[in-house]
């Protein structure tokens, strides 16, 4: 639980920092910059770990598909996401907005990897809908 709460704490500040940084900052400038700080430190986390050899004994799909994982998310996602930022004056609606993503992997896991469809995680997605179309309400 306790890496949850850190998950859910480093994800929620980060957008502060973000719409600082797309005020004055290229979205593909950006990317790279965070892409380098990302490479340096997971470097030093990895090796620090004792886990480097590991590296190498990951298979070719499992490096594919975090190589696309990265392409998909830590660059062309996260370019978008900086263009959002400097489009909408609201930092916090884009990353509520953004965090919508579940939606889509929720829909892409049931076709792609036939995961189970439950009346839960419909009733998540309705959710989640319903707190996307709260942030455009006018009280």
């Amino acid at each position: 639980m306790k890496y949850l709460l850190l998950t859910v704490f480093f994800w929620g500040i980060t957008p502060v920092f973000e719409k600082i940084a797309s005020l004055s900052c290229d979205p593909a400038v950006g990317v790279f910059i965070r892409s380098m700080a990302v490479a340096i430190s997971s470097t030093v986390v990895v090796f620090f770990m004792g886990k480097g050899s590991l590296i190498l004994q990951s298979s070719w799909k499992t490096m594919a598909c975090l190589c696309l994982s990265g392409l998909l998310s830590g660059c062309l996602g996260f370019i978008t996401y900086l263009k959002a930022m400097q489009e909408i004056s609201d930092a916090g609606k884009v990353a509520v907005l953004a965090a919508t993503y579940p939606l889509v992997a929720l829909i892409c896991a049931t076709i792609f990897l036939k995961e189970e469809l439950t009346v839960f995680k419909l009733v998540g997605c309705l959710l989640i809908i319903c707190g996307a179309a709260l942030l455009d309400y006018k009280f």
